[in-house]
């Protein structure tokens, strides 16, 4: 090593702290925020809204199952067209 190399190191080695104590400024602690003064900030970001395929039941129309919730009707009601009501297999579903 020459000299200008220890000097150098010397020299940053003086300048830098020695514990992170040594770093820190003393003053007076704050008083922490209520959180009815403090603002809150929310993360700006959006989430991805997956659609997902739903089908859509016409009135009339025949599918291979009924949806959930619905009700069963052995024969056509008289408003199924007003209603919405399908057919599956020989069974009436109405919403």
């Amino acid at each position: 090593m020459n000299i200008r190399t220890a000097a150098l190191f010397a020299v940053l080695a003086a300048a830098a702290p020695l514990s992170s104590a040594s770093a820190m400024t003393v003053s007076k602690p704050q008083a922490v925020a209520t959180t009815s003064s403090a603002v809150v900030h929310k993360a700006d970001y959006k989430r991805k809204k997956y659609r997902h395929k739903r089908q859509h039941y016409k009135a009339g129309g025949r599918y291979n199952k009924a949806p959930a919730h619905w009700h069963r009707y052995n024969k056509r009601p008289r408003d199924w067209s007003r209603r919405g009501c399908i057919i599956v297999g020989p069974i009436w579903w109405c919403p």
